[in-house]
C-alpha cells in the first residue's frame, strides 16, 4: 500500500462523524486554515487511510456505522499511522470511554457542547505539540547517528577507513574468547613503502595504503575483521 503524506502546504485533517449538523460545525471551525475530508461511517474512513496520511483524525463514537475504538485499534497497529495523532468527541459525560481512549493513545478528549472557538483551539494545540514531537524525533535521530559514526570512527584508521590496531586486536580477542576453530590470521607486509614516500612523497604514500586497504575490503567479507 503507498500511502499519499498530503499537501506539504497545508495540514489535513479526516473527520469521521455521523452526524450532519455536528459534521459542519467541525467544519465551518477549520475550514480555510486545513485540508478537510469527512466520512460518515468507518468503513470510509479506513479506506482513506489506506492511501492517505493524515495530520489529524477526529472522530465521534456512532455505532455502528463508526466505532472509536476500533479506529483507534487500527492507526495504532498500522506502522505509517502510529504517530498520526487524533481528537475523540462525545456527547455526555462517559469518563470510562474518556479513560479508555486516552490510555489507547488519543491526543484530546472533547466532551460536548464546545464552540467553534474551542475546537479550532483545541486542534490548533494537538497539531502543534505533534510538530514539537516530530521535531524532537528527528533531532534524536539525527544525534544518535552522528554518535553512532563517532562511535565508528573511533574504531577506524582516518585514512584507510579499516579497523584500526586496538580495536583489531580487541576484536580478534573477543572472537578468539568464543573458542571458535575456525578461521585464519593472514599478516601482510609492504615491501620498500619507504621507498614511495621518499621518493614520490608521502601523498602517494597515502594513495597507496588507501588503494591497498580497497583492495583487502574487495577481497574479504563483510564480517571479516
Amino acid at each position: 500500500i503507498v500511502r499519499d503524506s498530503g499537501s506539504v502546504d497545508m495540514e489535513s485533517i479526516l473527520i469521521v462523524e455521523r452526524d450532519v449538523d455536528k459534521l459542519k460545525k467541525i467544519m465551518d471551525a477549520l475550514k480555510g486554515d486545513y485540508k478537510l475530508h469527512a466520512c460518515s461511517v468507518q468503513e470510509d474512513a479506513v479506506n482513506y487511510l489506506k492511501h492517505k496520511i493524515p495530520n489529524l483524525i477526529i472522530m465521534e463514537d456512532k455505532k455502528p456505522e463508526v466505532n472509536v475504538l476500533e479506529i483507534i485499534e487500527y492507526v495504532k497497529r498500522t506502522e505509517e499511522l502510529t504517530q498520526v495523532p487524533m481528537m475523540v468527541f462525545s456527547l455526555g459525560d462517559d469518563e470510562q470511554f474518556e479513560k479508555t481512549c486516552l490510555h489507547l493513545g488519543v491526543s484530546d478528549f472533547i466532551f460536548r457542547p464546545c464552540s467553534k472557538v474551542g475546537i479550532r483551539s483545541r486542534v490548533r494545540r494537538v497539531l502543534d505539540v505533534e510538530t514539537t514531537k516530530k521535531n524532537l524525533r528527528k533531532a534524536v535521530a539525527l544525534k544518535t547517528a552522528e554518535i553512532d559514526e563517532m562511535r565508528d570512527m573511533a574504531k577506524r584508521d582516518p585514512l584507510t577507513k579499516l579497523l584500526n590496531r586496538g580495536f583489531s586486536e580487541e576484536f580478534i580477542n573477543e572472537y578468539l574468547s568464543e573458542r571458535r576453530n575456525r578461521g585464519a590470521l593472514l599478516m601482510f607486509d609492504m615491501d620498500n613503502f619507504k621507498d614511495v614516500n621518499d621518493q614520490y612523497g608521502h601523498i602517494a604514500g597515502d594513495e597507496l595504503l588507501i588503494e591497498f586497504a580497497n583492495i583487502l575490503k574487495g577481497l574479504t567479507r563483510q564480517d571479516d575483521i
